[in-house]
């Protein structure tokens, strides 16, 4: 049985038993993400390899205090394609 997939502006919502973040970086995420951000770098001054590895960070501003960061490695090169995307949500998913 697959698990529903749902897009939300709020990463608060607490239907969800964890935040799951992909994307190419850690920093400049927005307005709208500026707690994952904030997760982010509080986890990256105990574990550098944060941006690197697939990573359950402590996520306070979520009811479950789960954030699982899915880094896609750079998108902006010759060879990145969505491929890349979907590699690192299917891992994080996984998890």
């Amino acid at each position: 049985m697959q698990a529903p997939l749902a897009a939300v502006t709020d990463v608060a919502d607490g239907r969800f038993d964890a935040v799951v973040f992909v994307n190419d970086s850690t920093t400049d995420l927005g307005s709208n993400c500026a707690s994952i951000e904030e997760a982010l770098k509080a986890y990256a001054k105990v574990n550098p390899q944060a941006g690197c590895e697939l990573s359950v960070i402590a996520f306070p501003n979520h009811p479950s205090g789960r954030l699982i960061f899915c880094p896609t490695g750079a998108l902006n090169t010759d060879t990145a394609d969505i491929r890349n995307v979907y590699d690192a949500a299917f891992e994080g998913f996984k998890r």
